[in-house]
């Protein structure tokens, strides 16, 4: 198993590579199509997710200084630098390189205003869980859940790209967790 001082720079690597790929929805102020969105083109919509369907999802939260984190990295696999194998612990990536606690939990607040309940925020503040209804998330992220039906398959996932308020807009870098389809890759 990985060490506490690997953990931070590796799900801060994950997250890069998952954006990077196009798993995470998108999810700004702005309605600019999201990579990954529509992956089936033959679904079938078969109209709204029922109100009250239960969904969990995954916020993912931008690093706070991304070129200041894949300095540090390098440096850590640089021989010659001081900082080679000097590993940050989760605490220490966090204060970092993550949100601060004030963002998140403001953040949270929010989507707790429309019923959200967020059930953890990760330590190194990068990832938060939050459950409620379709209906909830739909007003939350302004998100239209449909639900679709393609090859035998049955799933929901957002008509157009979730937004949030402009005052979150750089912090969050997108959401796993609304689009329910398998085999996208």
């Amino acid at each position: 198993m990985f060490s506490n001082k690997k953990l931070g720079v590796i799900i801060s690597f994950a997250l890069l590579v998952l954006a990077a790929q196009g798993m995470l929805v998108s999810a700004t102020a702005a309605s600019s199509s999201a990579p990954g969105l529509v992956k089936r083109m033959a679904a079938q919509d078969a109209g709204p997710t029922a109100a009250s369907t239960l969904l969990t999802a995954s916020i993912y939260f931008n690093v706070t200084d991304l070129q200041g984190l894949e300095d540090y990295v390098q440096a850590t696999l640089t021989p010659s630098d001081p900082n080679y194998h000097r590993f940050l612990t989760v605490g220490q990536f966090r204060q970092r390189f993550a949100p601060s606690n004030q963002s998140i939990q403001s953040y949270a607040k929010y989507l707790e205003s429309y019923g959200l309940t967020v059930d953890k925020i990760y330590p190194d503040n990068l990832v938060i869980t939050v459950t409620g209804t379709a209906d909830q998330f739909n007003a939350a992220f302004s998100a239209q859940l449909h639900d679709f039906v393609s090859d035998g398959e049955r799933f929901h996932k957002p008509t157009r790209n979730p937004a949030i308020p402009a005052e979150f807009s750089k912090l969050v870098m997108g959401i796993g967790g609304l689009n329910s389809e398998t085999g996208l890759f």
